[in-house]
Parts: C-alpha cells; structure tokens; sequence
C-alpha cells in the first residue's frame, strides 16, 4: 500500500478517522470600528489627541489645583528716594559730578543743594572755592575725616563760607569734604585746588 500525501487547505480534513482543523492564519491592520477574531470582538477606536496651553486661571493637576498667574514685568528706575530690599531700607541720594575734572582739582560739590562725597587729598596747600546760585542762608565748610574715621572736622576758618569766595588751607593727607548747614541752597559748586609746592 503506497502512501498519498495529504496537502492541508483552509478547512475540515479527515485521515484515518481523524478531524483536524486547521485554520489559516491572516494578518488584520486594525482600522477605526469593530474587528472579530475566532468569535472574539476588539473594538479600535480612533484617538484624538489635544494640545493643552494653559491660561491665565485655575489648573488641577492630579486633584491638586494651582494657579497660574499672568506676570507683569515693569522697568523701574531708581530716583532720590527710599529703596526696600528684603525688608532692609536703603536709600539712594543724588550726586552731581563734575563731567570736565581738572588734574589737581577736587570737584566737591557740583551744581549741589546738599552736603558732598568725601575725596581723598594727598596732602599740601590748597585753594577751597565757593559759588552758589543763592545761597538762602547756608553755609559751605570745607571738612576733613577725624581720627576715629567717622567725625567730619571743619578744616579752619577761611574754609568755612557764607557767601561766594576763597579760602587757603595747608592739610595732611585725609579725606576732605565740602558739608552744607542751614539754607537750603541752590546750584552750589566747591571746589578745592591744590597748590603747586616750589623745590629748590
């Protein structure tokens, strides 16, 4: 008895009392509805996917709600007056400097109604030199840094002025610095020269 090959198909096959079922296997591309496979049903549903940009407004994010807030930037600019800093006040006070300084020439006060920044003189004679657009009663004294480097001591006599003028002072090196008291004044200009010392 010769043997017969038998070729499987799609479907019921009987040899030797046997039924075998074979199944043919088919590749599905899943496509938006429902799909049955060996009596199983899948359903693909189409996804659609959102882009969220968050607003100005309430956000709950995993039941935590938060706020977001619109910032504002502003360009501030700090003028004569009182600054807050982390609770800590500074205050920024207004000072005019000379824009055309003279070699040998200390600009104390420039076009000023109030006391100046003090400068540091190398020691020597030099000539303190007052003018002011009205000085309503004040009066300008040149000053030096005392020895505790925290007093400002009047320098002498002929630097302390009421009115426009000159007055010569011979001082060791030191911080020197032009003080207004009373007035107030307007558009006052010191200035302290020193004086050439002849050698030989």
């Amino acid at each position: 008895m010769s043997d017969t090959p038998i070729q499987p198909s799609s479907g019921s096959v009987s040899a030797a009392g046997v039924v075998a079922a074979m199944a043919m296997s088919l590749t599905f591309a899943p496509v938006v509805g429902s799909v049955g496979l060996s009596s199983d049903v899948a359903a693909v549903t189409q996804q659609t996917v959102t882009k969220i940009t968050p607003t100005v407004g309430a956000v709950a994010v995993a039941g935590v709600a938060s706020t977001i807030s619109k910032p504002t930037v502003t360009s501030m600019t700090p003028t004569v007056a009182s600054l807050a800093l982390a609770g800590v006040a500074s205050s920024v006070a207004q000072q005019n400097q000379n824009p055309n300084p003279v070699p040998g020439v200390l600009s104390l006060l420039y076009n000023a109604a109030a006391t100046g920044s003090r400068f540091w003189w190398p020691g020597g004679k030099g000539f303190f030199a007052v003018t002011a657009a009205n000085f309503n009663g004040a009066t300008v004294t040149l000053n030096l840094l005392g020895p505790d480097n925290a007093t400002m001591l009047a320098a002498a006599t002929a630097t302390t002025l009421t009115a426009a003028g000159v007055g010569q002072v011979e001082l060791p090196p030191c911080y020197v610095q032009a003080a207004i008291t009373s007035g107030p004044p307007t558009g006052v200009y010191a200035t302290f020269t020193r004086i050439p010392t002849e050698v030989g």
